[in-house]
C-alpha cells in the first residue's frame, strides 16, 4: 500500500577532485552529505515479520569515495574504488512503541571495495589474466539494530586468450576460496536471523568467435 506516500524531498551537497593522465595513473575521491526528508523505507514488523512501505521522517546519508587506476608495468594495469559510508535514521518512529531515531539503516554496509589486477602480456594476442577482489563491509541486519552482518571478501579470477581466425578462449573461476557468505542478510524476533547464501566457487569456460 503505497498510495498515502509523501514524495521525498532531498538536500545533496557533494565535492570531489579527479585527475591523472589516463595511460598511466588516474585518481578519483569525493565526499558527499545528503539528508531526506520523508524518505521511502520499507519497515519490517519484528513480532509477525510482515513488510510494508513507510515514509521515514528523516534520514542522513554521508560517506566517502576514492578509486585509482595505475599502470604498474607496461602490461599490467591495477584499478581500485572504495567507498566508506554511514546511513543513519535522524527521525523515524513507526509505530507509537518504536523509535529508530539515531539507529543506522539496516542492509546499508559500511563498506563497499573492488580492486582488479590486470595482465595482458604479449604473447596472449589480446587476451589476459585478470584477479579481482570485491568487499562489502559490515552491516545492521535490523532497524533496532541488534544483529549484525560482518560482511565478506571474495576473489575471482578471469583468463582469456587470442586464438586465430576470430576464436577466443576464456575461462573463470569465481570466489576462488570458496567462502561462505550471504547475499541479503535480515533479522526479525519472529523469524530470526534469515540469510541467502552466496554461491561457492564455480568454474567456466568457453570459446568466442567474432565474425568478420
Amino acid at each position: 500500500d503505497t498510495v498515502g506516500l509523501k514524495p521525498v524531498k532531498v538536500d545533496s551537497y557533494d565535492i570531489g577532485l579527479r585527475g591523472g593522465e589516463e595511460r598511466s595513473f588516474t585518481y578519483e575521491i569525493g565526499t558527499y552529505y545528503m539528508t531526506k526528508t520523508d524518505d521511502i523505507v520499507s519497515y519490517t514488523n519484528t513480532s509477525n515479520a510482515t513488510r510494508e512501505t513507510l515514509n521515514a521522517g528523516e534520514t542522513l546519508h554521508k560517506g566517502i569515495e576514492a578509486g585509482i587506476g595505475a599502470a604498474l608495468a607496461e602490461d599490467i594495469r591495477l584499478t581500485l574504488a572504495y567507498s566508506v559510508a554511514k546511513h543513519t535514521y535522524e527521525k523515524w518512529s513507526p509505530s507509537t512503541v518504536l523509535n529508530y531515531s539515531g539507529k543506522e539503516i539496516s542492509s546499508a554496509p559500511s563498506e563497499i571495495g573492488n580492486a582488479s589486477l590486470l595482465y595482458s602480456p604479449q604473447y596472449l594476442g589480446g587476451g589476459r589474466f585478470e584477479f579481482q577482489w570485491e568487499r562489502i563491509g559490515s552491516y545492521w541486519e535490523d532497524d533496532a539494530n541488534t544483529q549484525k552482518y560482518d560482511g565478506h571478501d571474495l576473489f575471482h579470477l578471469k583468463a582469456s586468450c587470442k586464438l586465430s581466425g576470430g576464436l577466443e578462449l576464456y575461462g573463470r573461476v569465481t570466489n576462488l576460496t570458496d567462502a561462505r557468505f550471504s547475499t541479503s542478510s535480515s533479522y526479525t524476533t519472529a523469524q530470526g536471523e534469515q540469510l541467502s547464501p552466496g554461491n561457492p566457487h564455480a568454474y567456466f569456460a568457453g570459446l568466442n568467435y567474432t565474425f568478420k
